[in-house]
């Protein structure tokens, strides 16, 4: 077995111990179950090109975690709200409000 095998299949190891608890943790940072698990994806995909050279995956995960969501919070808050196509805000009406009954 190859130095890499040894480095893949101990990643493998890791990403199915860790998975459950880094998901938990990244619904923590977005609130989101579905938003989480795409989080959780990214970090390991950066994390596995640097997998030999980490000395802490679990610390260095959780940071590549809070990196990534704090990176997205700031692209969602900098872009501009989408509106579909060719609709037009229409006006709001004004409801009057109803005038109080005065005494007689």
């Amino acid at each position: 077995m190859t130095t890499e095998d040894r480095a893949r299949d101990g990643f493998a190891d890791f990403v199915r111990a860790e998975t459950a608890g880094l998901t938990r943790f990244a619904y923590l940072l977005t609130g989101d179950r579905h938003h989480a698990e795409d989080l959780v994806q990214v970090a390991l995909a950066r994390v596995a090109v640097r997998w030999e050279r980490i000395e802490d995956p679990p610390a260095y995960l959780r940071r590549v975690l809070c990196t990534q969501a704090a990176s997205w919070w700031r692209w969602r808050r900098a872009r501009p709200a989408e509106r579909l196509g060719g609709a037009r805000r229409r006006p709001r009406r004004r409801i009057p409000h109803p005038r109080p009954a005065r005494p007689g």
